[in-house]
């Protein structure tokens, strides 16, 4: 959330606790991948992941220099994960140690990515201008989806 917020329930909803995240910036999504895994993404190329239930959050080099936000990430496992914002689209295959840029067929340089979700071993995009994007590999390629307007 804003200024770096972080929430966490342990009762499904029920009740939320603020946790500490480290960090001042806008944060936009997050996603869950265990009771201790959780990972974050917001203003300026910030990424932040937590393996202890969010005692402690560190920010992670996703090998950018610019500072873009980053609106969107998706894990479909602790290995394989997408993270997209204002012209950046970058994969895992080792759970977020090294993040790289994929093969993609179209430019998206001064597009504004958002929305990734994984469903039935495919990785799903929106972007601006209704924009959408596919992956059938975790990432590593994408094409353009056409549809009917």
């Amino acid at each position: 959330g804003e200024f770096g917020r972080v929430y966490h329930t342990t009762n499904g909803g029920e009740s939320w606790e603020t946790q500490e995240s480290g960090v001042e910036n806008v944060l936009f999504d997050v996603v869950a991948l265990s009771s201790q895994e959780a990972w974050a993404c917001g203003l300026d190329s910030l990424v932040i992941c937590t393996r202890d239930g969010g005692k402690n959050w560190q920010k992670v080099d996703i090998g950018i220099s610019t500072l873009s936000p980053i609106y969107g990430i998706e894990f479909c496992d602790s290995v394989h994960g997408v993270i997209c914002g204002q012209g950046v689209l970058l994969f895992t295959g080792n759970g977020g140690l090294t993040w790289q840029k994929p093969e993609i067929s179209s430019n998206i340089e001064y597009l504004w990515l958002h929305c990734l979700k994984y469903s039935d071993n495919q990785v799903w995009m929106a972007g601006e201008n209704g924009k959408i994007f596919r992956s059938k590999d975790n990432g590593q390629k994408w094409d353009e989806v056409s549809y009917a307007q």
